[in-house]
C-alpha cells in the first residue's frame, strides 16, 4: 500500500512543509512497550502505515486485519504518546494516549486507486496531532472536532468525535485493553474515536458526556464507524429535514 504521507521528492512543496514544522522520520515506534501492548491487546498488525513526514509527533497507525470471525479492520495509532500532553496537575494518568478506531471490511477496502487512504485514517492521525499543537489533553468523554465546519467525510453528516473506551476492537478484556503502564511508571491510555453529528455534541454540550456515551451505547454504537448510522441525540423539528431538503 502506498503511504498517503509518502510525498513525491518535490524541492519547493517540501522545504514548504518543512518551513511549516514538517520533518522527515524513519525511525520504528520510539516506544515498543506501546508496540506490544497493541499486538497483545488488539492483535498482531496486517502492517504497519509509517509516516514519512511528521509534525509534533511521529505517528504510525499499526493495521489490525479481519480475525477471529471478525469482519472488521482496526486502526490504532503509535507515537502519539510519545510526548505527554498538558494535562492538569491532578490528572497525570491521562498525559500520554493512542486512538482506536475500527472499519468495516478487509485493510484494502480503505484505500482507493491513487493509493489514498480512508478519511478516518487521516483523520485519527489528525486528532492525535490535536492536543500536541494546541497544548490540551484527552481522557474519556472529551470530544474532538469539529476541526472545520465541513463534515468529516464525503459520506456522512458527522462533523466531530467523542472519545470512550475500545469496546469491539479488543482481543482482551477491554479493560485490560483500556490502559497500559509503561515500564517507567509513565500510563498510556487507548481511547476509542466515535463520529458524532452535531447533534449529539450538542447534546453532549448541554448534558455532559455520559448522556451522550449512555445513548450510544444503549443504541450499541462504538468504535465501528458506520458513516450513516441514525442520531441518537433528540431530533429537533427541522422542515428541512422532514421535506427532505
Amino acid at each position: 500500500m502506498t503511504n498517503a504521507f509518502d510525498f513525491d521528492e518535490d524541492e519547493d512543496w517540501t522545504a514548504a512543509l518543512a518551513a511549516d514544522g514538517w520533518t522527515t522520520m524513519t525511525h520504528e515506534p520510539i516506544n515498543l512497550e506501546v508496540a506490544e501492548h497493541i499486538r497483545r491487546c488488539f492483535g498482531e498488525p496486517d502492517t504497519v502505515l509509517h509516516e514519512h513526514l511528521s509534525k509534533y509527533v511521529h505517528l504510525d497507525v499499526f493495521v489490525i486485519a479481519p480475525s477471529r470471525g471478525r469482519t472488521f479492520t482496526t486502526y490504532v495509532t503509535s507515537g502519539m504518546s510519545d510526548r505527554p500532553m498538558q494535562t492538569p496537575v491532578q490528572l497525570p494518568e491521562w498525559s500520554r494516549a493512542e486512538l482506536v478506531i475500527a472499519l468495516p471490511g478487509p485493510p484494502e477496502d480503505h484505500v482507493d486507486g491513487n493509493g489514498r487512504f480512508h478519511y478516518m485514517i487521516e483523520q485519527i492521525r489528525a486528532y492525535a496531532r490535536r492536543p500536541h499543537a494546541v497544548g490540551s489533553y484527552y481522557m474519556l468523554g472529551h470530544t474532538v472536532g469539529p476541526l472545520d465546519d465541513d463534515p468529516i467525510g464525503p459520506d456522512t453528516d458527522m462533523t466531530a468525535a467523542v472519545l470512550s473506551r475500545a469496546i469491539i476492537s479488543p482481543i482482551v478484556d477491554s479493560i485490560a485493553a483500556f490502559r497500559t503502564l509503561l515500564s517507567t511508571g509513565a500510563a498510556v491510555t487507548f481511547l476509542a474515536v466515535e463520529p458524532i453529528y452535531p447533534d449529539e455534541l450538542e447534546l453532549k454540550l448541554k448534558r455532559g458526556p455520559d448522556a451522550l456515551i449512555q445513548r450510544l451505547e444503549g443504541a450499541q454504537v462504538f468504535e465501528l464507524y458506520n458513516p450513516v448510522r441514525p442520531c441518537v441525540a433528540p431530533q429537533k423539528f427541522n422542515l428541512k429535514r422532514m421535506f427532505g431538503r
